[in-house]
């Protein structure tokens, strides 16, 4: 076994300069080719890229909603599809519940935060 080994070793000592004379490189010294925009990712950071997308898209379809109430304050509604806001309504009065951006931003933020440390951790 350790004859065949060495006779491999040396084949591969003779081969290789060969291959370099000949402009040919050894399959484990090939570079990475980059994208057209000039990015090189692997398959797991394409991956993180991917969920944190998809995450901040379902932010907005499925945002944090608040209202205005008559004397001025403004009351957290929850979270509820983009195309069916809450409803609420004081006595007889029916109000309008719209989007928190801000509480959205924030979320964004910490969602591209968190994915972009993600993204860095699966470089290699």
């Amino acid at each position: 076994m350790a004859r065949n080994i060495d006779a491999l070793l040396k084949a591969a000592a003779l081969v290789r300069p060969r291959l370099l004379k000949s402009g040919l490189r050894p399959a484990s010294r090939v570079e990475p080719v980059p994208h057209a925009s000039g990015v090189v990712m692997n398959k797991k950071q394409r991956a993180v890229l991917a969920i944190t997308a998809i995450v901040v898209i379902a932010m907005l379809v499925y945002p944090p909603f608040h209202g205005l109430l008559l004397n001025g304050i403004v009351r957290g509604l929850g979270y509820s599809w983009i195309w069916n806001p809450p409803q609420f309504s004081i006595g007889s009065t029916e109000l309008e519940s719209t989007v928190n951006v801000g509480l959205l931003v924030a979320q964004w933020l910490g969602a591209l935060i968190v994915g972009g440390i993600a993204y860095l951790l699966c470089k290699n």
